[in-house]
């Protein structure tokens, strides 16, 4: 049972490979401020691929990935937590958001 979930989940693995290895601009939808749009994906690839292909494929690598792109930075966890915390300090934000970036 065990070998066989390991050996789809390697199947899965290269199969995600292949579809994606003559598509390496898919890191810059994570890692661009402004992410390219679909078609500028499409562009990229010189039309090699469809719009549905270009989903179908970025499904496939978030699916196999669990949807876990990154750990949460200290950053993040202190600008969320001033937000929960917010409703509860009478303080103004800003002064939470002050202190969250001090001890950051």
């Amino acid at each position: 049972m065990l070998l066989g979930k390991a050996c789809a989940q390697h199947e899965q693995a290269i199969s995600c490979q292949r579809d994606t290895e003559n598509w390496p601009e898919i890191t810059k939808k994570y890692e661009e401020i402004c992410a390219p749009s679909l078609e500028e994906f499409c562009f990229i690839t010189d039309n090699t691929y469809k719009r549905d292909e270009v989903l179908r494929m970025e499904s496939q690598v978030l699916n196999f990935l669990d949807f876990q792109l990154s750990t949460p930075t200290t950053k993040k966890f202190l600008r969320r937590f001033v937000q929960e915390a917010q409703t509860c300090y009478k303080a103004p934000r800003i002064e939470l958001e002050f202190l969250a970036n001090y001890l950051a």
